[in-house]
């Protein structure tokens, strides 16, 4: 089918800018705005069209940010934000994949991954949850695994892993839970701790402590 571009105007004069391309649904004051929507058609025997949101490359600073967000509610509930992959009727789910950029420079790091919760003024702040979905139709399925590790250091220290809860200024701290499952036709999980191992001369394995 035809193409339809949209490309704002380029420049080459020193301290300017490119063109901007702006795309902004109606306001309204009594009532809702209007909505934008950008999706690919269906395909029958193929794949559907890909969509790519990104920035452009920065060869003498830094690239541009990509800002996903909704806009405050000064009256009501603010909106949310979801990010979901199609469902495989005969293959495997669609991925979603959070990968933060590496650098090559030295004295330099890598991206970060950040997940925060919503703040809350007087009551409770928002949950975050992390799960694995069920597995419902064969006797011999496994739900999914959650993998939380750092990275192999090949030079240094590789990076801790902390799992606690908040200080309570007027009240009770948080509890933290591990648990493993219950086996109803077999074995219960186990949990196991296990400090690291160590090969070098002079030093020593790690410990495992438990302190009330």
């Amino acid at each position: 089918g035809g193409e339809i571009v949209l490309s704002a105007g380029s420049t080459s004069g020193l301290g300017t800018t490119g063109g901007r391309v702006q795309i902004h649904s109606g306001a309204s004051t009594v009532k809702s705005s209007g909505e934008v929507t950008i999706q690919t058609g269906d395909a029958g025997a193929g794949m559907t069209g890909m969509m790519v949101l990104s920035t452009g490359e920065a060869t003498g600073g830094n690239s541009g940010a990509v800002y996903i967000g909704s806009d405050d509610a000064t009256g009501g509930r603010a909106g949310s934000i979801y990010a979901t992959s199609g469902t495989g009727a005969s293959g495997t789910g669609g991925e979603i994949v959070l990968s933060a950029g590496a650098t090559t420079t030295d004295g330099t790091t890598g991206g970060r991954v950040q997940i925060w919760a919503g703040s809350s003024g007087d009551t409770t702040s928002g949950s975050i949850a992390i799960q694995t979905r069920e597995t419902l139709t064969s006797a011999v399925g496994l739900s999914g695994m959650i993998v939380m590790s750092t990275g192999l250091s090949v030079s240094g220290n590789s990076g801790a892993m902390y799992i606690g809860s908040g200080t309570a200024n007027f009240g009770r701290g948080g509890s933290t839970y591990i648990t493993s499952g219950d086996g109803q036709c077999g074995s219960g999980g186990e949990i196991v701790l296990s400090a690291g191992s160590t090969s070098g001369l002079g030093t020593t394995g790690g410990r495992v402590q438990i302190h009330s």
